[in-house]
């Protein structure tokens, strides 16, 4: 359970922080790269390898256009289902690549037919 709350923060402060740094004019690869990097350094320094891997999936979350659709609520969200979501493929698909990004794209489309949902039950 303490893992799985770890994951979720972390992903949501990935997700948060590469949106915001986004906002103040950051380039999107740019931000996305600031935050991986700050994710890998406290992951080496608590000796938590999971929690940069966690922190890159935020990143991709972070890099998307949300303007539109909920903004920032939608990215919280979206962390929130990645955290859980690594947790739950921890095991699955070791040495694939593309496993973060898919975990990211799947979270970001479970959050967008949520708010959907919602806007339409309105």
């Amino acid at each position: 359970m303490k893992q799985t709350i770890i994951a979720i923060i972390s992903s949501v402060l990935g997700a948060l922080l590469t949106y915001l740094l986004r906002k103040f004019g950051i380039s999107t690869v740019l931000s996305a790269c600031m935050i991986g990097a700050t994710g890998s350094l406290v992951s080496y320094y608590t000796k938590s390898p999971q929690l940069a891997l966690i922190v890159f999936i935020g990143t991709f979350i972070g890099m998307g256009n949300y303007k539109d659709y909920g903004g920032i609520y939608l990215i919280i969200l979206a962390g929130i289902f990645a955290g859980i979501m690594y947790q739950i493929t921890e095991h699955l698909f070791v040495n694939f690549g593309g496993r973060l990004g898919t975990i990211a794209f799947i979270s970001v489309v479970i959050s967008y037919l949520l708010y959907k949902v919602v806007n339409t039950l309105q």
